[in-house]
């Protein structure tokens, strides 16, 4: 009863989250994108599952920031996710800490005149969720990628592809 009744109230929360990051944030076509010193965000979601035999909902509230150490060279970013996960078969709850993610990017191409990037990543997912209750994956996932970012009308539109390696 107690995990349903911490559950409903972090559930009633979700909806009073907005993005901390403002449009400030975002520099004016033509100028250097990665000027910003740094980021802050809240994300919320819930979704179904279905993993080992068993199915249910989940609920994830995620902190997540990043800072340019070096800005328009080097993107360091974190983030923790916390799960409320509901197995819908046996009717039972866990709510706990995900996996942090680490995740670093440099810009190789970065031209001044173009609102663009082209940069390469390496992101790592650190287990620090119990596995066991479904929390976490258990093992340390690095992914490489690479991908472009490109700055219209005070959006950032993205894409960029990597591959998981489990280490």
């Amino acid at each position: 009863m107690v995990r349903l009744l911490r559950l409903l109230v972090w559930a009633a929360a979700v909806p009073l989250l907005v993005e901390a990051a403002d449009a400030g944030h975002l520099p004016p076509p033509g100028s250097d994108m990665a000027q910003v010193a740094g980021t802050a965000s809240i994300r919320a979601d819930v979704r179904g599952f279905s993993v080992g035999g068993f199915r249910g909902r989940t609920a994830s509230l995620t902190v997540a920031g990043d800072s340019a150490p070096l800005p328009g060279r080097i993107l360091l970013g974190a983030e923790l996710p916390v799960h409320a996960l509901w197995f819908t078969d046996i009717d039972d709850w866990e709510l706990g800490l995900g996996d942090l993610v680490i995740s670093v990017r440099s810009n190789l191409l970065h031209p001044d005149r173009l609102p663009s990037a082209l940069w390469l990543g390496l992101t790592s997912e650190l287990p620090t969720g119990n596995p066991d209750n479904g929390l976490g994956g258990g093992h340390v996932e690095l992914v490489p990628s690479i991908g472009f970012d490109a700055v219209w009308k005070q959006s950032v539109i993205g894409a960029d592809v990597g591959v998981a390696v489990a280490a």
